[in-house]
């Protein structure tokens, strides 16, 4: 009784240490995005811009690193570098993506619930539950700036400024229509606005759902007026078709599995008696709620993302976070006993605790590759440098100081059937590529490449005639 007095006295300074702990877990995983294509492409797209005087691949430089992403993030990265923060660009925006996932956190737990009801304490350490066990490959690409975080961001907040003050609604629109400049699929959150108001016409959010969806769609139609940008970000991904029946199991079952792991561990922290008529007042509660409706509607165009060539279970888990409002709803009707939730916390840390070694090495993978490649750089004519997407982070510098880089995703990325033995390999005085893809790595070696170096998950190669000197 001693322990479970003190927890419930000190529930918030432990809430604040435990939320202190899931920002620690996210800047850790932020260090992934060093050496992944998420951010890496837009960086990459700044360069251009400095370099080129344009976002996109030019005739010039026709295979410049590109995203299939709208403008936002780009736009992001190029402020900080307008700034002077291009040296530490790439630590700064993947810090931000870290600070951007937290905010959408914590203002989701702290905004969705009843106001009339007490907050309970217990939703902290029950949805942080809920994120590391059920959210772990959505936090992995959100924490390299994959653009759905701070889209949705946009939208959630919007609809809590005019929840709390109806006169605030032109902001609140135009923060839900921007939204659009991030990632379209934002669009499931104005879906599920329009859900609520034709079900519950009365109810004034149906003014927010008609200057939302104006602004949103006015923003679409301009920013996919521009020819590159509808090319790169809506014509190269429309033919994408649907995986096989078997992947989209493997998703499904993986984030089922997530689910039923966090709903045992929830279980065993509530301390009333779950009965159907219990069940029947949620239900009924969640049917009067906007948030379920928003909640419904992202996971399912989120769904509609994992089942898509290249979709995977993080698409999936997207929609299981945004529906945070949903879980913490149902955790406000029951009683929770505190103690056993923070233990429940506590656990979960630990069962996703081997998750933040893989990032932690990815960094000093890649300070331990660019302290090499600098060196082979400053000993060697290096004029023309073949690279992905993910390795792009490794050599940038190189770039200001005038070596021309190809990134091979971008040509496979406007033609499914192109091979890199179309390149002209003679004109490459250097090239890194990611160990998993194989059959780029066994290509490469057909034109008289030799490997010069080989870490953990890269591969650098020179010119056979380079290396025989």
């Amino acid at each position: 009784m001693g322990i479970k007095k003190s927890l419930q006295l000190n529930s918030s300074i432990i809430n604040k240490i435990l939320l202190l702990l899931l920002l620690i877990t996210f800047l850790i995983k932020s260090l992934n995005g060093f050496l992944r294509w998420d951010l890496n492409q837009h960086i990459g797209m700044v360069d251009n811009f400095i370099l080129d005087g344009d976002f996109y691949p030019t005739d010039e430089n026709l295979y410049s690193p590109v995203s299939i992403y709208p403008m936002g993030v780009r736009l992001i990265s190029l402020f900080f570098y307008k700034i002077g923060g291009n040296e530490y660009l790439i630590n700064t925006m993947l810090t931000l993506a870290s600070v951007i996932l937290f905010i959408t956190f914590i203002l989701i737990t702290k905004n969705s619930y009843n106001k009339k009801e007490k907050y309970d304490n217990s939703v902290v350490p029950l949805t942080i539950s809920y994120v590391l066990l059920c959210c772990g490959t959505f936090v992995f690409y959100s924490t390299e700036f994959k653009p759905d975080t701070i889209s949705l961001l946009f939208c959630f907040l919007g609809l809590f400024l005019f929840l709390k003050n109806k006169k605030l609604i032109i902001i609140s629109s135009i923060l839900i229509g921007i939204s659009v400049l991030f990632k379209q699929h934002s669009i499931g959150f104005i879906i599920g606005l329009w859900m609520f108001s034709l079900i519950f016409f009365k109810h004034p959010i149906k003014y927010l759902s008609l200057f939302s969806t104006l602004i949103y769609f006015s923003l679409f139609f301009y920013i996919y007026s521009f020819d590159q940008i509808k090319f790169y970000s809506f014509d190269v991904v429309s033919d994408d078709g649907i995986k096989s029946f078997f992947s989209i199991l493997i998703d499904i079952y993986s984030t089922i599995k997530s689910i039923l792991i966090f709903i045992f561990l929830l279980l065993f922290t509530v301390e009333t008696r779950i009965n159907l008529k219990e069940i029947k007042n949620i239900l009924i509660y969640l049917y009067k709620n906007p948030y379920s409706y928003i909640s419904l509607s992202v996971f399912g165009i989120s769904f509609l993302g994992s089942i898509i060539n290249g979709g995977n279970d993080g698409n999936i888990q997207v929609g299981l976070f945004f529906s945070l409002p949903v879980i913490i709803i149902i955790i406000q009707r029951f009683k929770i006993n505190y103690s056993k939730s923070v233990i429940i916390c506590v656990i979960s840390f630990f069962m996703t605790s081997s998750q933040l070694l893989s990032p932690i090495k990815s960094f000093f993978e890649r300070n331990e590759l660019i302290e090499f490649v600098n060196t082979y750089y400053n000993n060697h004519k290096i004029e023309h440098i073949l690279t992905d997407s993910n390795s792009y982070s490794i050599i940038r510098d190189f770039r200001y100081k005038g070596s021309k880089i190809d990134d091979y995703y971008t040509p496979q990325l406007v033609n499914r059937n192109f091979r890199l033995n179309k390149l002209n390999w003679k004109r490459y005085d250097l090239a890194i590529f990611q160990k998993s893809d194989n059959d780029i790595i066994k290509e490469s070696k057909f034109h008289g490449f030799n490997i010069l170096k080989e870490s953990e998950n890269f591969i650098i190669f020179i010119p056979q005639s380079e290396f025989i000197k």
